[in-house]
């Protein structure tokens, strides 16, 4: 039977509300409306939290590590901090032999020392633990000092991974390259290698873009890696870590329509990393660099490395910098120790690098960011003491 007008109108308006309903609940589920809001982002608002170390270890739990797995604890006396790897935060094949995690605690102690000599404690000693089979990595004695207000400290609320593109007609000066490298206190065991001149430059972006298609490829790091993606904002209020779409460095449209989508297919989530490492990440715009240490470059070494890229990373948001990580070189030459791959990253890196002595530890990219990076959740200081 054919339905009147006055039916077909109320179906309509039916549909239309259903349909209205379904988007609101859908919006409300993937927080498309309210970006980087929640009990997660908490630690990043509201700063400075607490007094003395307590602020001290605020401030640590803001600190960058591989994959947002914030792999750290603490032990916290009045005049005393011990610092530990969290192991079981690891992001598995991507990540075999911990270098990036020892990395990120290097990242935590660094903002650890930086707002501690904010808040008036002197380092008086900081005694590091070089043994691969124990969980401990550092232990940092303070005295009584005077406060020292720092361009550091002051970035440290401030300081986001961008992953969005950078400016291609705005270029990082000469000076400000030099005045990065200053920041390296252990010239003799790191060094921050430049890829400025257009040959090495091209190399290492072709070696990036190369180690991203062989991580895709690979099932396992495939697999380990999407693990650290929270898709929803119940997810990320329940796990408060890993990587989200806020952070991708999509325009506020984007961003919007790819969460109103339903979540990619491991496949598709590949595709679109590709995509933005080949279009953005090694687009226009981007200096990229290496650390490099002295071989062999153990657990000692890698907490070091980590707290010059946060000293670096830091001293980059003061001076209107962007920074990433772009460590799928790196992952795959772990892969390739662990796995008895043959050696092609291992090989290729050390090409580059040019120095027999020196091995690449932790790739990045640096530039004028087109938009601000977002904060990325994070637990509150409780869920790392004991």
């Amino acid at each position: 039977m054919a339905m009147t007008r006055r039916q077909l109108l109320e179906s309509g308006l039916f549909a239309s509300g259903a349909a209205t309903i379904g988007l609101a609940w859908r919006l409300k589920e993937i927080s498309v409306l309210q970006p980087c809001d929640g009990a997660a982002y908490q630690p990043w608002c509201g700063w400075p939290h607490g007094t003395g170390l307590l602020l001290a270890a605020n401030a640590a739990i803001l600190a960058a590590s591989p994959h947002n797995t914030q792999p750290w604890r603490f032990r916290i006396t009045d005049s005393r901090v011990d610092l530990f790897a969290d192991t079981k935060r690891n992001i598995g094949t991507i990540d075999p032999l911990f270098r990036e995690q020892q990395i990120g605690t290097g990242c935590a102690l660094e903002n650890l020392v930086v707002a501690a000599v904010y808040a008036g404690r002197r380092v008086r000693e900081i005694v590091y633990d070089s043994d691969p089979a124990t969980e401990n990595i550092a232990s940092i004695t303070f005295g009584a000092g005077t406060a020292q207000p720092s361009a550091l400290y002051q970035a440290i609320p401030h300081r986001h991974t961008n992953r969005g593109p950078y400016l291609s007609n705005k270029f990082v000066p000469a000076d400000l390259i030099r005045e990065m490298e200053a920041l390296n206190l252990e010239a003799d065991a790191i060094q921050i290698k430049m890829w400025t001149d257009a040959s090495s430059r091209e190399r290492i972006k072709e070696l990036i873009i190369a180690a991203s298609e062989a991580i895709v490829a690979d099932h396992e790091q495939s697999r380990d890696s999407s693990r650290w993606y929270r898709a929803t904002h119940a997810a990320i209020e329940r796990h408060r870590d890993g990587v989200t779409l806020d952070a991708q460095g999509l325009s506020p449209i984007m961003t919007a329509v790819a969460k109103l989508m339903p979540e990619p297919s491991p496949s598709m989530a590949d595709r679109v990393f590709l995509e933005r490492t080949k279009a953005v990440h090694c687009g226009p715009g981007s200096i990229f660099g290496t650390l490099i240490a002295r071989q062999p470059a153990g657990k000692e070494t890698r907490v070091h490395v980590g707290r010059l890229w946060q000293r670096m990373h830091l001293w980059a948001t003061a001076n209107g910098l962007a920074m990433q990580p772009l460590n799928q070189i790196h992952e795959r030459i772990d892969r390739e120790a662990t796995v008895q791959l043959p050696p092609r990253f291992t090989h290729d890196l050390a090409g580059i690098i040019g120095e027999s002595d020196w091995a690449g530890l932790f790739t990045f990219r640096m530039g004028y960011a087109a938009s601000p990076g977002r904060p990325s959740p994070r637990r509150d200081l409780a869920q790392f003491l004991f």
